[in-house]
Formats: structure tokens, C-alpha cells, sequence
């Protein structure tokens, strides 16, 4: 079960390390390099042992928090221009939003995991 989560916690690392990198594109990237960035870290703190349950509820509420505000008036998925899902450009601000929004929730469910995976395996013996 342990190693199950590191394996997770690594995979999810990378993917987060490039969605920050994906956005020097974005209006205000800043906030996204630290959000991702902090769900990276987070994520390293997880496969080193030194992830507590309690930093990763209180993570979980902030990116479900930030999921909810983020989530647009009229989601229209996250698809990318022209039915080509590799082209992100898009004018539609419902699918810009929609995009963050999966972005914090898929953020949000890994601190939940975290949490869960730090509560179930212990804390790392020094």
C-alpha cells in the first residue's frame, strides 16, 4: 500500500510540475506557479515521509475552496480549439475556467489522498 502511494505521489508531482510550467500563457501566471508548485512540493513531502494528514486537509479545503470559485457559470469542458484537443488556445472563457477549476480539483483530491495515505502509513521513523 505504501509503495502504492509514493508511486502515486510521483507521477502526480510530475504532472503538477508541468501543468505549472504550461502556464507561462496564462493572465496571471504567478498564481498558478504557486499553486502548482505547492501541490508538487506537497507532493515531495509525501514521498519523503515528512507529509502530516493535517497539512494535507487543510490543502484539500483551500483547493476545493479555490475548485468551487474557479468553476464557471456554464461549464463547457476543457477541449481545445476546433475539436483538436491538443491545440489549448481558446476565446471561451467557460472552457479557460472550466480547466482551472479540474486543475485545483484534481489538486484538491490528491492533498485528500495524501492525507489519507500519511494517516494510514505513519509518520516516517527518524
Amino acid at each position: 500500500m505504501k509503495a502504492l502511494f509514493k508511486l502515486l505521489a510521483f507521477v502526480l508531482m510530475l504532472m503538477f510540475v508541468y501543468a505549472a510550467y504550461v502556464q507561462g500563457n496564462d493572465p496571471d501566471p504567478l498564481k498558478w506557479y504557486l499553486m502548482y508548485g505547492f501541490a508538487a512540493f506537497a507532493s515531495l513531502l509525501f514521498l519523503f515521509g515528512r507529509f502530516r494528514p493535517i497539512m494535507g486537509l487543510i490543502a484539500f479545503i483551500f483547493f476545493a475552496y479555490t475548485t468551487y470559485n474557479n468553476w464557471p457559470a456554464s461549464f463547457e469542458g476543457v477541449g481545445g480549439v476546433d475539436g483538436d484537443f491538443l491545440k489549448m488556445g481558446t476565446d471561451n472563457i467557460n472552457v479557460e475556467m472550466g480547466r482551472e477549476a479540474l486543475g485545483t480539483a484534481i489538486a484538491a483530491v490528491a492533498m485528500l489522498l495524501y492525507a489519507l495515505g500519511a494517516w494510514i502509513t505513519g509518520p516516517k521513523e527518524d
